[in-house]
């Protein structure tokens, strides 16, 4: 694309660039797009995203970045983009969230899924106060750090990675979490209170995992959970009243274990 295409387009709000053959996106392809709302550019080779290149598309609220070909971005890459909503980089090879998330104070969704992150920084995550759903599927995350508050957070998916265990209190800064989502881990162990704050939880899976057992109080705070599966672990015994507290459960799944 030559870096002049789009120039007298001061009016459009979508630009549907995906299923192409771009390879870099330089800083003027977009410069004359001031009210540019929706940008697709999913499904293309794109390897290199100049750091400028989306300084002068303020209003955007919808970047689809995904299926590329990017192992990096710049730190200050989304530093303009105040009123993003949703931000998909899915199925890349980003390893590190180096890229600074601070400004994206309206950011709803981040969709991070089929790359290569290692772990999740809670610093990176810390300012998005209006985030509602978060996918971090299929990656090589080991460690859960505790997550920073994001009392508007309601679906979390960390299926598919390498997650070992989790540590007390990983969720307490997310109040209002409605779907917690750990299938195909390598969890063997939980500790409680890991569940802790997660009042408002109402499905909860932790399938085609490694538990052998937990503890009788592992689900007490979870006064709120409706479906529960814990399909494909190693569980051989399960111990008095460890569902006691959940009252509003409906359907509970323990298939394929011993």
């Amino acid at each position: 694309i030559d870096i002049y295409a789009f120039y007298g387009l001061e009016s459009l709000l979508e630009l549907s660039l995906y299923s192409n053959k771009i390879i870099d996106i330089e800083a003027e392809h977009f410069s004359f797009m001031e009210n540019l709302e929706i940008l697709h550019l999913t499904d293309n080779f794109i390897e290199n995203i100049n750091k400028n290149s989306f300084l002068k598309v303020s209003k955007l609220k919808k970047l689809h970045l995904g299926e590329n070909i990017l192992y990096s971005l710049d730190e200050n890459i989304f530093q303009n983009l105040i009123n993003l909503e949703e931000l998909n980089l899915r199925k890349n090879f980003i390893s590190n969230l180096r890229f600074e998330l601070d400004n994206l104070i309206e950011l709803k969704s981040l969709i991070l899924f089929d790359n290569n992150l290692k772990f999740l920084d809670k610093f990176l995550l810390k300012n998005l106060i209006c985030l509602t759903d978060a996918d971090f599927s299929n990656n090589n995350i080991k460690v859960l750090e505790k997550f920073p508050n994001l009392e508007k957070m309601e679906y979390l998916e960390l299926s598919a990675n390498e997650i070992q265990k989790i540590e007390k209190e990983t969720f307490l800064g997310l109040k209002n979490l409605r779907f917690l989502i750990l299938n195909y881990n390598k969890i063997y162990f939980i500790e409680n209170d890991a569940f802790k704050g997660l009042d408002s939880l109402s499905k909860l899976e932790i399938d085609n995992n490694y538990l052998s057992e937990f503890d009788r109080n592992l689900f007490k705070y979870l006064v709120n959970l409706r479906t529960l599966s814990l399909t494909n672990n190693a569980l051989e015994i399960i111990k008095n009243d460890s569902f006691f507290t959940l009252r509003n459960l409906r359907k509970l799944s323990l298939q394929n274990n011993r």
